[in-house]
């Protein structure tokens, strides 16, 4: 993978153009697949608190780097969950997320969803609890300390629309580098990569093949009807792919 296109976030920071998501794995089945990927040329790894897996990404790069990797090639990337979207809870979450990952730093540490949860757990209903005091542009000043504590290289934002961005930007000491949002064939989310792009952000795509288990998990819990979002199964894509 010595061809893939990269992007410079700063400090010392590049980001290569695919990586690795690990969404929906065990820390038993991440473990395996990191390694196999690190070793076939795969140095984009991302993760979250709220993925559940960051002990398994950790082993993984462990066991890579104990084979003769180097940590430094890499470009790690975790999340802070929305439960900890408070300036004074952001430490305290990378500290037990860098505990997991077996890391001294991480290269990039993006803010989960701008919307935050109160500490409490699920409401009655059993939806997330939203804290609707949520402060970001205090809540970023949090996320700068982690910079100058050097427990992030960089910074960033997931799920964040221009608004919630500008807000920062007008405030910051240092502008969020990346937004990772969704983007794929059915939905480019052109406004905000156009947004980002203006404003020197770059953009991480989730889910760009699509995410066909969150609409079967939506099918599966509500009476709406879901396309599948599966876009390597779509007849125009297959048909592309077989000209």
């Amino acid at each position: 993978m010595s061809a893939m296109p990269s992007y410079n976030l700063g400090n010392g920071v590049t980001m290569p153009g695919i990586g690795l998501g690990t969404w929906q794995c065990s820390d038993e089945e991440v473990r395996l697949v990191v390694l196999e990927a690190l070793r076939v040329g795969y140095r984009h790894i991302d993760t979250a608190w709220l993925y559940k897996c960051e002990q398994g990404v950790g082993d993984g790069i462990k066991d890579w780097v104990e084979g003769g990797g180097d940590r430094k090639e890499l470009c790690v990337v975790t999340k802070l969950p929305p439960n900890a979207n408070r300036a004074e809870d952001v430490e305290r979450l990378l500290d037990k997320q860098l505990a997991k990952l077996g890391l001294e730093y991480v290269d990039l540490y993006l803010i989960h969803h701008p919307m935050g949860w109160k500490n409490t757990g699920a409401d009655e209903e059993g939806f997330a609890n939203l804290d609707n005091e949520t402060d970001l542009v205090g809540l970023w000043k949090g996320m700068e300390t982690m910079v100058m504590n050097g427990k992030a290289k960089t910074i960033g934002v997931s799920n964040f629309n221009e608004k919630q961005i500008e807000r920062i930007i007008q405030s910051c000491k240092i502008k969020p580098v990346n937004n990772q949002v969704e983007v794929h064939a059915y939905f480019s989310n052109k406004g905000i990569v156009e947004y980002c792009k203006s404003k020197g952000i770059t953009v991480c795509a989730y889910a760009p093949l699509g995410s066909p288990s969150r609409g079967e998990r939506i099918k599966s819990t509500t009476s709406l009807e879901t396309r599948s979002l599966n876009a390597l199964e779509d007849p125009v894509i297959v048909e592309l792919s077989q000209a």
